[in-house]
């Protein structure tokens, strides 16, 4: 059979000989099915978001050709940005001792199933992303004295079709502070 897709229905309803060129057509082979077995196609060409007309002919091995059935409408569902959701309480400014370091938990999902990639933005001072379970990864903000000051960074997950979510984490790297005295004690006899 032959499967016909287009974002037009008026280009589905004359026939087979009154497709106009340019709309999509698979050749679909069915070897040895029987009248009533469920097949499926995939179309990698379909955006997201829009509404596409489908229509089917079928053929036997003679090319005697059924007439095109009527389109159905099929709604693609528009493309959902992937979750980020903090896992470790991150305060609006995170602040990081010279010789500390503070871990940061993430767990990022995509509700529509997609691939998706996590890549971390003007990360001063970040050691490793790392995925420690399925869907949820983790950084190390290492306190740096010779970096001390205010920072902001980005983490960004993008899904296989462009969908984008950003979260931002902004720092500060604190600076090695010399110890110092707070009070001095008089001469005394204990």
């Amino acid at each position: 059979y032959k499967i016909f897709i287009s974002k037009s229905m008026k280009d589905l309803q004359g026939g087979v000989s009154s497709v106009p060129f340019g709309v999509e057509c698979i050749d679909v082979k069915t070897q040895n099915h029987n009248v009533g077995d469920i097949m499926s196609v995939d179309f990698s060409k379909v955006q997201l978001g829009n509404t596409y007309y489908v229509s089917i002919v079928a053929y036997d091995r003679s090319n005697n050709m059924s007439p095109m059935s009527e389109p159905l409408a099929v709604q693609i569902p528009e493309n959902s940005s992937p979750v980020i959701k903090p896992l470790n309480g991150i305060p609006e400014i995170l602040k990081v001792g010279a010789h500390d370091s503070v871990e940061c938990m993430f767990e990022i999902s995509d509700p529509d199933n997609h691939k998706y990639d996590v890549i971390l933005r003007n990360a001063v001072s970040v050691v490793g992303l790392n995925e420690c379970d399925k869907g949820v990864f983790s950084f190390i903000i290492a306190g740096n004295a010779n970096l001390k000051g205010e920072y902001e960074m980005v983490l960004s997950v993008s899904d296989e079709f462009g969908a984008i979510s950003e979260y931002v984490i902004h720092y500060e790297l604190l600076a090695n502070m010399s110890p110092y005295l707070n009070y001095c004690m008089e001469d005394s006899v204990f």
